[in-house]
């Protein structure tokens, strides 16, 4: 369950950041400047949607949901709290987790503190950052928020012990 939310919090996040990315040139060259706070609010929206991604990727390690494929490969019931929280960014797919949440913090924390800042360099720097974003995306919507799966008994593995793959 925590790794379909996680999932499809990157996914709606994938469309609101590609309307983020087509909203603010769209509003530049047309004059329509009345697009730019739609555009904002898509990268609020980003950080708010990666945020619930990686919060939920936390509450997978930290409960030991093994249904969650990052989960299954870098955790274990023996770790202590500290590591199993930090495991986050332990290994590839959970880094890309992580570093796509700080970049949407930092975007979120660019657009609100400039604003009301006149020109037109920050709705071209909230479509940059959205469009890196979107990459971000792209790389998530696979391997890290899939679940553990078996292809010899086809189900899913609660447990990476317990799945007929490693017991044979």
């Amino acid at each position: 369950m925590t790794g379909l939310l996680a999932h499809d919090a990157i996914l709606v996040s994938m469309a609101v950041v590609l309307f983020g990315i087509v909203a603010v040139p769209v509003a530049m060259r047309t004059g329509r400047r009345g697009l730019l706070p739609y555009a904002f609010a898509a990268v609020y929206t980003n950080f708010f949607l990666v945020s619930v991604a990686a919060v939920a990727m936390v509450y997978a390690l930290v409960t030991h949901d093994f249904s969650v494929s990052y989960v299954a490969q870098v955790g274990g019931r023996a770790t202590p709290l500290l590591f199993t929280v930090i495991s986050l960014w332990g290994a590839l797919e959970g880094s890309i987790l992580f570093w796509a949440w700080v970049l949407s913090m930092y975007a979120a924390a660019v657009v609100w503190i400039n604003s009301r800042r006149p020109g037109n360099l920050v709705p071209y720097a909230a479509a940059t950052l959205l469009f890196v974003s979107f990459f971000f995306a792209i790389l998530l919507v696979g391997p890290p928020i899939r679940s553990a799966w078996c292809r010899r008994c086809r189900r899913t593995a609660r447990v990476r012990i317990r799945c007929c793959r490693t017991t044979s």
